[in-house]
């Protein structure tokens, strides 16, 4: 469970799974990283690093997001959101909806 930091009402369902990634071309190749919930900003403190710097789950995300058009998503893995911005999925919200299916029948 995400910690909610003391505020009332704030449950798992009120925290995004996504982290903002926007690729600059200056400063030379760089990303802008930002969770898009305030409440892991303490994990996952906003920043912009050198693409190769990024941890290796992101980079690997964005690796299979680079190939498609956008607005295109990949399930489990995000979205590209246009040419320079994704929304890449942080891995643990993977098994977590993962958990919440099983025992689910899906129907068609």
């Amino acid at each position: 469970m995400i910690p909610t930091f003391g505020l009332k009402g704030m449950t798992e369902a009120a925290v995004s799974d996504y982290l903002r990634v926007t690729f600059s071309e200056w400063p030379e190749d760089t990303a802008a990283v930002m969770p898009f919930d305030r409440l892991r900003w303490s994990a996952l403190p906003p920043t912009v690093l050198p693409v190769g710097e990024l941890p290796d789950w992101v980079q690997e995300r964005l690796s299979v997001l680079a190939m498609l058009t956008p607005p295109d998503e990949v399930e489990g893995v995000g979205k590209r959101v246009s040419k320079d911005i994704f929304w890449v999925l942080i891995p643990h919200a993977d098994a977590r909806r993962e958990s919440k299916g099983k025992g689910k029948r899906r129907t068609t």
